[in-house]
């Protein structure tokens, strides 16, 4: 099993124990449903993933190692939910992260440590937020990015 479309589902909150069989997986996605928490070790076990997808849902708060082992990420997508702040060390391990995507949450602010383990994040979608500057020196942690 590499693709798992889990989209439309009306799920309001995930097991903790859902995806530890799952270690070939490469794409999940589980926009549009009613998922207000994630558990913080969900994701543990598909270290293949490389695109994860939740948009869409009621999310509130990431675990500072919410996508801990997940080394293969490539594209993340986390818009329009209720997400308030963003961990400092929320991608940490995720180095090859290349996509992001945040717009339409609630974030307020991040600081310049938020994105130091992203450095290879091309694309970062995060309008349509609450923050009303961005640290002095962001862009200059962010070599790749292209599109903003």
């Amino acid at each position: 099993l590499q693709r798992r479309w889990l989209q439309d589902n009306n799920f309001t909150e995930l097991p903790p124990e859902l995806f530890q069989d799952l270690k070939r997986l490469k794409e999940l996605d589980l926009s549009s449903n009613e998922i207000g928490y994630l558990p913080p070790y969900i994701f543990k076990n598909i270290t293949a993933v490389r695109l994860l997808k939740m948009d869409y849902n009621k999310i509130e708060r990431l675990h500072e190692d919410q996508f801990q082992g997940l080394v293969e990420l490539f594209e993340l997508h986390l818009s329009e939910n209720r997400i308030e702040a963003l961990p400092d060390k929320i991608f940490e391990g995720v180095k090859d992260l290349k996509g992001l995507s945040i717009f339409g949450n609630k974030i307020q602010n991040v600081t310049s440590t938020t994105f130091s383990h992203a450095r290879e994040l091309r694309f970062l979608f995060m309008h349509y937020n609450l923050m009303a500057e961005l640290p002095i020196g962001f862009f200059g942690l962010l070599p790749h990015i292209i599109r903003v």
